[in-house]
């Protein structure tokens, strides 16, 4: 067949099932409305905000990515904090990563793949992937973190 006219083998080529459009216009008017979050969030994301007088840690600092695409930096850069605090004997009795990581895309099928990769670089409850229009949740989003996350103190 046409499709696998170059392959070496004589195995069909598979679709890659990552692919996703490159490029959306920010403006068009799909993307200007505000993006729907669930009512818990981010304490039902975030661990450090979830209550819990013994646990409850002081403010975490949020490191935000806008336009995160699939994740990758995100989520590298999660598992290495977290693998050098694992590693930091010094601080052996808080073995937590002292960061929060917040992802937007735009794209709303890539922003669910990359919140699919979330558990699977061991990164849940301290990682969230939004899918969203920076331009129009920026502000919202960060204001609902700051007031949550003032209120786990």
């Amino acid at each position: 067949s046409y499709s696998n006219i170059y392959s070496t083998s004589n195995q069909p080529r598979n679709p890659n099932k990552n692919r996703f459009r490159q490029h959306v216009n920010p403006l068009s008017a799909k993307f200007q409305v505000p993006a729907t979050l669930p009512t818990d969030w981010p304490h039902s994301v975030y661990d450090s905000l979830k209550y819990d007088p013994v646990t409850t840690s002081d403010n975490r600092k949020l490191h935000l990515d806008i336009g995160c695409s699939k994740g990758g930096f995100l989520l590298q850069l999660a598992s290495s904090r977290n693998n050098e605090r694992a590693l930091d004997e010094l601080d052996s009795a808080n073995k937590q990563n002292d960061w929060n990581y917040l992802g937007l895309e735009i794209r709303p099928s890539v922003a669910e793949f990359a919140r699919e990769r979330i558990p699977k670089w061991n990164c849940t409850g301290q990682m969230d992937i939004l899918g969203c229009n920076a331009n129009v949740d920026l502000d919202r989003l960060l204001t609902i973190y700051r007031s949550a996350s003032s209120s786990s103190d």
